[in-house]
């Protein structure tokens, strides 16, 4: 699905999405990545939300420095991590959003567009 771009205000903008990828400005990913609006890291060595533990979610708290908002792209249906995990987040006041990765990358345009400080992770 091509995603319109008439108001984003970022760096990273997701384009577009489909079956097994999702193009992040030029780049066509088909693996699993964090991006936020001024960074992108285009390989995460997460697989499923089973991969989730406090050592693959650290990039996601260190890519932006502001960060008060997690979206979280799960793949083709809403699987949420371990309560455990989750109150990492919420106890450095950070909110998580979670649902199907096409939904995630809609929510990253329209987030975008509002100017918010938030990191997206896909898992693809």
């Amino acid at each position: 699905m091509q995603l319109s771009e008439d108001k984003a205000v970022g760096d990273y903008i997701i384009h577009s999405y489909g079956e097994g990828f999702v193009k992040v400005n030029e780049e066509t990913l088909t693996r699993s990545f964090i991006v936020a609006p001024a960074g992108l890291l285009s390989t995460w060595e997460v697989y499923s939300i089973d991969d989730l533990n406090n050592c693959t979610v650290q990039p996601l708290l260190t890519l932006d420095p502001h960060l008060n908002l997690i979206l979280l792209g799960t793949g083709k249906t809403v699987r949420f991590p371990s309560p455990v995990l989750l109150t990492t987040f919420y106890e450095r006041g950070i909110g998580v959003e979670i649902m199907t990765t096409p939904a995630a990358c809609r929510t990253y345009s329209l987030l975008l567009s509002e100017g918010r400080q938030f990191v997206c992770g896909i898992i693809l």
